[in-house]
């Protein structure tokens, strides 16, 4: 089964348990965001893989929630039932012929740019391959560890019940894409998933250490970036692989009028948050 269709069995079951009361006897109200209004208990928004074909990702962008209502007006954009991230990209290159981002564009492409940064820094300086943004989209994925759905601001609190309780949902979906690299958007969304409560991304090879790996942590621009790393379990296959973690912006911080990281500025933070994170994870395992 290609893993297109394994993520689309993953997510029919997972929606099936936000309809329901209680998840392995835990009350599911506390995962629900409220503001306003009450996000849906039904709504599911899909995420993944960006082509239907794609089997190897060579990088997963994570981030915590998608907006799909309003938080003032408590307007519903959408029931949440499409993948955002996906159906806009995919408009967007089919109606643009010059394949070509420019800072002007709408949000979106704003948004799209500082992932696609973030995924050439990679492939230049770690995986040592080319990136092009419009013909290599098959090589990264992108996910939200809240499938309900959220506003333009996200409750940690909420979003921390819902790892609670879905936790072996976002670990699994993580799983079927099994990437080489993973971007966390944003330290409280890095935070949450790499703490041992959570048990997602803290697994270590039980010949390489017997405690857990406590995350490098290293400041730019007096803010704090973390990186560390995880092994995912084997595979039918018996495959075992190590993932690299990092920290990192998210892409609706790092533009508008008033963000020093706007524009070519905030192409910049990104390539020197990277390789921060590669000096010192390099000098930490000289140490070792």
């Amino acid at each position: 089964m290609s893993k297109y269709d394994r993520l689309k069995k993953h997510f029919a079951e997972w929606k099936v348990e936000h309809n329901n009361p209680t998840v392995n006897g835990k009350a599911i109200g506390c995962t629900i965001p409220k503001k306003v209004i009450q996000i849906r208990q039904d709504s599911f928004t899909k995420d993944g893989l960006l082509c239907e074909s794609t089997n190897d990702v060579d990088i997963l962008f994570i981030l915590k929630e998608s907006n799909v209502s309003d938080e003032k007006s408590g307007v519903h954009y959408s029931d949440g039932n499409y993948f955002w991230f996906k159906e806009n990209l995919d408009e967007y290159l089919n109606n643009d012929k010059k394949k070509t981002i420019n800072f002007d564009d709408a949000d979106f492409i704003k948004y799209y740019e500082k992932i696609t940064v973030c995924a050439k820094v990679i492939f230049d300086d770690r995986l040592k391959r080319d990136f092009c943004w419009y013909k290599d989209k098959d090589k990264i994925a992108y996910m939200n560890i809240n499938k309900r759905g959220g506003f333009g601001s996200t409750d940690n609190n909420t979003l921390r019940n819902y790892i609670e309780i879905y936790g072996s949902r976002i670990k699994e979906q993580i799983e079927i894409i099994r990437p080489k690299i993973i971007i966390i958007m944003g330290n409280d969304a890095f935070a949450l998933l790499t703490s041992n409560k959570a048990k997602i991304l803290t697994q270590v090879h039980e010949d390489q250490a017997k405690k857990k790996v406590i995350p490098i942590r290293f400041k730019e621009k007096n803010r704090n970036f973390f990186y560390t790393n995880a092994i995912l379990p084997k595979t039918q296959d018996n495959h075992e692989s190590m993932v690299e973690i990092f920290s990192a912006y998210h892409p609706a911080a790092t533009y508008g009028n008033n963000s020093i990281f706007s524009g070519k500025n905030g192409i910049k933070m990104y390539e020197e948050c990277f390789r921060k994170a590669w000096e010192a994870w390099d000098a930490e395992k000289r140490k070792s």
